[in-house]
């Protein structure tokens, strides 16, 4: 391996070596959720882009007046932009006080302690250029739009005839549902991910298994003292002494399996144990047999994973010879340290659902262990623990009693999946509440303008349900159409973040999710949408004739 500088600032969040001082994140979670933010914000945009546009007839006669009396195009749009600019300040003011409110609630939610950097100079001045950039990238098109009123039909109040249906007004509402039906798809499916990974087999019972690490060498030398008194707690099944458990850090050594060049030794990741310790941890052993106190030869002897057989291609691999790779180059094969295979155990998952199963073999340990493993009975865990604390400290004094469960040691090796599932879901709800108020708006101003037409249909005849389905079906289609768009935008970036686990679910296996999801934004934005137009199509038809 050719040696490597790496920059410290670089360790939390771009660095995944083998023996990490403790777990990392991810660069790529900070830029993921950048990008969420950014698509919040930009949804955020096209609704004040739309509703300026959509109520501009609102102003008509205003701008018709202030061009009349001399205003230019130039003063007008700046003037609009002006108005942005203001409402952008004061969003940014609003929005400084609730990150302020709710900075502890997203600390607990991510778990980390967040602090507000508001005083530094240099917070303060990105804040005011991402105002200034919302301001004028919100408030452009509406300036443009409202500043290029003819004075005569502005004055008349015509201006509305040409605004009913604008082509640019619609592409936003596609867009904007477009990114919250991608966030929808993307959330779920990054939840049927951590659902694959709590509920897979992992190839050993992770139930009910207490963990105490022996941290000193004084508590490794009790270690068999320790492990012959709490297997009398009557609530204790059995206990094991090992070098490491599942989700450790399991040791690589250099062997040579029979049959392989010698010269070329393998790394094979090594679990040193007693001979207890495939039974504490409910490993299935395919062929051959576990460990023995009444075999004195097993203290020579391996059981080796199914991944190490497949990767060897032995057949019948019970009996087999695993050498140690360390004696000197000149060393023959029936000189060196030589393990025999007794037994194949079930590919077991040591390391994380990120990293694919490596060849691995169990010893039986002839050192200081690092850990006791203990089998509770299943019932009261609680009572077992507090029983269990009390034998310690009848043995031990000075150094106080120490453990956790090892399927809440797993759960953590996913807490960055799991944390960032939880904020994907409140950004999600957070981005359809914002296109569905845009929409609610939209759609009130779209039928304000269809009124007298309303009324008159009901004159004709036309019934209430006729009505609504004539009214919801135009943002019905660009609802559809948004989620058209968003399916492969979400199957994209969904098999991207998959990409770092090597046992994931398959995304074409979950078609449901797509559909469920365009349902879903579909039905939210009829609910939002048939308010207004239930509204419209109860009204008396005489007064909405009389309509101005």
């Amino acid at each position: 391996m050719i040696p490597y500088l790496q920059k410290v600032s670089d360790i939390h969040l771009r660095s995944n070596l083998l023996a990490e001082l403790e777990p990392n994140s991810d660069i790529s979670y900070v830029y993921m959720f950048s990008a969420v933010a950014i698509f919040i914000l930009v949804i955020a945009c096209i609704n004040f882009m739309n509703l300026s546009t959509a109520r501009s007839t609102r102003r008509s006669r205003e701008v018709g007046m202030r061009k009349v009396a001399g205003a230019t195009l130039g003063q007008l749009a700046w003037q609009f932009i002006g108005e942005s600019f203001l409402l952008s300040l004061m969003a940014l003011i609003v929005a400084l006080a609730l990150v302020e409110l709710l900075l502890p609630v997203f600390s607990q939610m991510t778990g980390l302690q967040l602090e507000t950097i508001f005083h530094l100079p240099y917070t303060l001045l990105m804040a005011l250029a991402l105002t200034i950039i919302v301001g004028f990238f919100a408030g452009t098109y509406p300036a443009l739009v409202l500043s290029s009123f003819q004075p005569v039909r502005a004055i008349r109040g015509e201006m509305y005839q040409g605004m009913k249906k604008s082509v640019l007004r619609n592409l936003l509402v596609v867009l904007q549902f477009t990114i919250s039906i991608a966030l929808l798809v993307s959330t779920w499916l990054i939840y049927e991910q951590m659902q694959f990974v709590r509920n897979k087999n992992m190839g050993f019972d992770r139930e009910n298994i207490v963990i105490i690490p022996l941290r000193s060498d004084r508590l490794k030398e009790k270690a068999k003292v320790f492990r012959d008194e709490m297997e009398q707690i009557p609530s204790v099944s059995m206990i094991s002494l090992s070098s490491s458990t599942p989700g450790k850090m399991i040791d690589g050594i250099g062997y040579v399996p029979e049959g392989i060049d010698s010269k070329s030794p393998w790394i094979i990741y090594t679990l040193r144990a007693d001979y207890r310790f495939t039974g504490v941890m409910g490993m299935e052993i395919r062929e051959g047999r576990g460990f023995s106190p009444e075999y004195g030869t097993d203290s020579m002897a391996t059981i080796i994973n199914r991944a190490l057989v497949n990767k060897l291609g032995w057949t019948n691999p019970v009996g087999k010879k695993i050498y140690h790779f360390g004696e000197g180059e000149d060393v023959s094969d029936d000189e060196r340290r030589a393990y025999h295979v007794i037994g194949v155990v079930e590919d077991f998952h040591f390391k994380s659902l990120h990293d694919l199963i490596e060849p691995a073999m169990i010893i039986l340990h002839s050192g200081q262990p690092n850990f006791l493993a203990v089998r509770l009975y299943p019932g009261n865990t609680g009572e077992s623990v507090r029983l269990l604390r009390e034998k310690w400290e009848e043995l031990e004094q000075a150094i106080p009693f120490d453990h956790y469960f090892l399927g809440e040691a797993y759960d953590e090796l996913y807490r960055p999946e799991q944390k960032m599932a939880q904020l994907f879901i409140t950004f999600t709800i957070l981005a359809m509440l914002i296109a569905c108020l845009g929409l609610f708006g939209l759609a009130l101003f779209s039928i304000e303008q269809r009124v007298k037409e309303i009324g008159i249909r009901k004159i004709l005849g036309a019934g209430v349900p006729g009505l609504l389905y004539r009214l919801s079906r135009e943002f019905s289609r660009w609802v559809v159409l948004s989620a058209v768009i968003a399916w492969p935008v979400a199957y994209l970036l969904v098999d991207n973040w998959l990409q770092s686990f090597a046992y994931r679910i398959e995304i074409l296996g979950y078609a449901w999710v797509f559909i469920l999801s365009g349902l879903a934004a579909l039905a939210v934005a009829l609910l939002t949408v048939i308010y207004q137009a239930y509204r419209a199509a109860t009204r008396n038809p005489v007064e909405a004739v009389k309509y101005e």
